[in-house]
């Protein structure tokens, strides 16, 4: 057998045999200097996101139509720790304490909290703070109005739906079809 043809022969297969191999550090590169982004946490929501000596608020927001008008606070308020405490939750100047048990969630929601005033209007913040055993934190908490189906339901009071909804049209053509 010739040895130059059988060198050639392993020189271009240890060649293809590289470049592969360069080609799938290339390809996974990004995942190694990257975080993964399904791997870092975040509430799938519009509310935000507070932590604070092992407590915390999940989705806190206020449902409102105005400023000056009533809100509803929604969201959660969990404890991380292994022991019961009370969380304090103020939004636009009025607080409310929330019990909770250890490892557990409250919902808001379930405790219809209303607010006598938003303090902002929708689409805006308002201020707010989370309290645990004499720590606070200032939160800044979004205003949603009731544009979205999801929230009519949580406005206090009555309200022109019409208002927050006449601009609004169903899509129903097919991407790339008439409007």
């Amino acid at each position: 057998m010739n040895t130059a043809a059988t060198r050639s022969a392993r020189l271009r297969r240890l060649g293809a045999g590289s470049a592969a191999a360069v080609a799938l550090l290339a390809a996974t590169g990004c995942s190694a200097i990257s975080p993964i982004a399904t791997g870092i946490p975040y509430s799938p929501s519009d509310g935000i996101v507070a932590d604070l000596d092992g407590a915390g608020v999940r989705n806190l927001a206020v449902v409102s139509t105005g400023a000056d008008e009533q809100g509803r606070v929604i969201g959660s308020v969990v404890n991380k720790t292994q022991e019961d405490m009370t969380v304090t939750v103020e939004v636009s100047g009025d607080s409310q304490d929330v019990d909770v048990p250890a490892g557990k969630v409250v919902s808001l929601q379930d405790e219809e909290w209303v607010v006598d005033e938003a303090g902002a209007d929708a689409g805006e913040y308002t201020e707010g703070a989370l309290s645990v055993d004499g720590d606070s934190q200032d939160l800044e908490i979004p205003v949603l109005g009731p544009t979205m189906a999801e929230y009519r339901d949580l406005v206090p009071g009555d309200f022109d739906e019409a208002e927050w909804t006449d601009h609004l049209h169903e899509e129903t053509h097919h991407y790339g079809g008439e409007h």
